[in-house]
């Protein structure tokens, strides 16, 4: 941001921002999660297994053409904690 490119600021600047906006704790963590979300670069940890690479692969195929639709089941589906069992129907 600061240096006239998309992504987010570094932190020292975040911080200016929130003191300079005198902004309250929640309005400041949201500022901090907006710039996390926003950095154009990642990096897949060493443990994600294959499946997760697949999937890493298939999303990255998509990024800019999907619908809000299909993000929101993404979504939802990365907030499921219970992983489903052979016995439940889902095989591996």
């Amino acid at each position: 941001m600061e240096n006239g490119h998309k992504g987010p600021a570094s932190t020292p600047v975040l911080n200016k921002i929130v003191y300079a906006l005198s902004l309250s704790d929640v309005e400041a963590a949201s500022l901090l999660a907006s710039a996390e979300i926003s950095k154009p670069l990642r990096r897949i940890p060493r443990q994600a297994n294959v499946r997760e690479y697949e999937l890493v692969h298939a999303l990255w195929q998509r990024l800019g053409t999907l619908s809000d639709e299909q993000v929101q089941l993404m979504l939802l589906a990365l907030k499921m904690t219970e992983k489903p069992t052979e016995k439940e129907g889902i095989s591996k």
